[in-house]
């Protein structure tokens, strides 16, 4: 490595980056250096229900404190990822039904809140999937990947995609909402209102309808005794051999097989990333299946070159700190 390289990358790890995950509940919020060590973190409550005012208030009440936090790591720029859909290049969330929040012009309104930040960094808005990806591809299992597809399998599907180092992003910053598409006309009924979309079969509320729908042909399942079943129940009923449980987590593992064939067909990635919370907690359960399933759908060169991996990168916002890195 020259000099000139070493001192650039010095100076690069010198610097800090904010990163905000804004969910539902809570507003998860990291200070990090270029090798993602974080250096200061914070979490509020979302508190969405007090109006979109209250709860931007909140982020930029936690990016003034994160920043303050920096201290001789110079502030370098500031990340927001959000549910929904949201366009990073007007730095406005178009629609984010879990925060009940319609054409809120978020970056906006942070650069108000805040003023000048010391350093005046940038900030940048992104999906929070999307963010999840960039993360992933920058400091996790997609290091060296050159195109990477990540699938978020929590209470519903979100996809995100980076290709060459960047997100890809579509007109409007909706591509890769691959948990709605209407795959089984005559299926499911999804939250979204179509019918037999990915996320009504491979997601938590998918697998939990999916229970409630063949439990009248499964009598002698543990999960018969109680009404008010869990996610873990019934991660624990598939483990133990229960039909019922291994007949919604099949259904469910076969379905993202079909959403990975469907991202290997349209991106042509080396890498797809599997996450969220019940991806990672089902692994062992959905990826078997999901991998079976994704290469009876693909030709030859996808089935056998693209690689399946768990994610590694445990926060979202982590990845939203890295929207402002140079690629």
């Amino acid at each position: 490595m020259s000099s000139e390289a070493y001192r650039e990358t010095r100076e690069l790890a010198e610097g800090s980056w904010i990163g905000v995950d804004v969910g539902g509940t809570k507003i998860d919020a990291v200070l990090i250096d270029a090798e993602a060590r974080i250096l200061a973190e914070l979490s509020a409550q979302t508190g969405a229900s007090e109006g979109e005012e209250a709860v931007v208030d909140r982020i930029a009440e936690v990016i003034r404190a994160l920043a303050d936090a920096a201290g001789e790591h110079p502030l370098l720029g500031v990340g927001v990822g959000c549910p929904g859909q949201v366009n990073a290049a007007d730095g406005v969330v178009r629609a984010a039904v879990n925060l009940s929040w319609f054409n809120v012009p978020l970056r906006d309104g942070l650069k108000k809140r805040l003023g000048s930040l010391p350093g005046a960094p940038e900030i940048q808005l992104a999906n929070d999937v999307n963010a999840l990806a960039l993360g992933e591809y920058r400091f996790g299992v997609g290091r060296g990947a050159r195109g990477l597809a990540y699938l978020a399998v929590g209470t519903g599907l979100g996809g995100g995609a980076i290709i060459d180092g960047k997100i890809v992003g579509g007109d409007n910053d909706f591509a890769m909402e691959v948990g709605h598409l209407s795959l089984r006309p005559e299926g499911r009924r999804c939250g979204c209102g179509m019918r037999g979309c990915p996320e009504s079969y491979a997601s938590g509320t998918g697998i939990l309808s999916g229970i409630w729908e063949y439990l009248g042909e499964h009598p002698d399942s543990a999960l018969n005794a109680d009404v008010t079943l869990t996610m873990p129940q019934i991660l624990k009923a598939a483990r133990a051999g229960d039909a019922l449980a291994l007949k919604v987590i099949d259904e469910a593992g076969e379905m993202l097989g079909i959403v990975m064939a469907m991202c290997a067909v349209l991106l042509n990635p080396d890498l797809i990333v599997v996450g969220g919370g019940l991806g990672k907690a089902a692994a062992d359960l959905l990826l078997p299946r999901a991998e079976a399933s994704f290469k009876t759908r693909v030709l030859y060169p996808s089935s056998e070159r693209v690689r399946v991996k768990l994610a590694s990168v445990e926060r979202a916002a982590v990845g939203a700190a890295s929207l402002t890195m140079a690629t």
